[in-house]
């Protein structure tokens, strides 16, 4: 074997060595707490509330899902309807906003959304139907607004309204929830 043979073995070695030890490192001190789980979900279902939110969720008849619109970024906007594989009302509006530019009723949906949540829309029940939505998250997030809570309920009034609380989910309906899902029959 050449010189050069020689040199360029020893260089590919060394560089394969550099690897094999950087990546012995990074399998023998990294968390194991999600290795294996690739679906995404397990990050968020690593709360309880969430977990168990997802999994209703995951399991629920079909129909669209109501959440609300975080401005922080990274943003969990849309998780429990994008991991239950449901259609959100408006999904990423970030993305629209990006892809879809002239999307002039984005703004106003998303301006009736925070509204909802913030506990001031008159209207929320007629809202939901016209929009089909069928699900609405109140998520942990969500879970400290205890007085955005109260409105919503009596905006929606859930008893003559046709939404429940799903009788299989973790949480029953507390003052307030720590998360909940309301569910509209059809």
């Amino acid at each position: 074997m050449s010189r050069v043979g020689r040199i360029a073995a020893a260089s590919v070695l060394v560089l394969i060595s550099v690897f094999a030890v950087d990546a012995g490192r990074y399998l023998v001190f990294r968390s194991h707490a999600f290795a294996g789980k690739i679906d995404g979900t397990s990050f968020y279902a690593q709360d309880r509330s969430n977990g168990r939110m997802l999994h209703y969720l995951t399991d629920a008849p079909p129909g669209i899902v109501l959440e609300k619109i975080h401005e922080d970024f990274p943003s969990d906007t849309g998780i429990y309807g994008n991991f239950a594989q449901k259609p959100n009302l408006v999904g990423l509006p970030y993305a629209l906003g990006v892809w879809k530019k002239e999307l002039p009723e984005l703004p106003a949906l998303v301006a009736k959304i925070d509204s909802f949540y913030a506990g001031t829309f008159l209207d929320a029940a007629r809202f939901l139907t016209d929009h089909d939505v069928r699900y609405v998250v109140w998520s942990i997030r969500e879970s400290k607004d205890i007085d955005a809570w109260k409105s919503i309920m009596q905006a929606i009034d859930t008893t003559t309204a046709g939404w429940s609380f799903p009788p299989r989910h973790a949480y029953r309906p507390l003052d307030p929830p720590l998360t909940a899902a309301l569910r509209r029959r059809r």
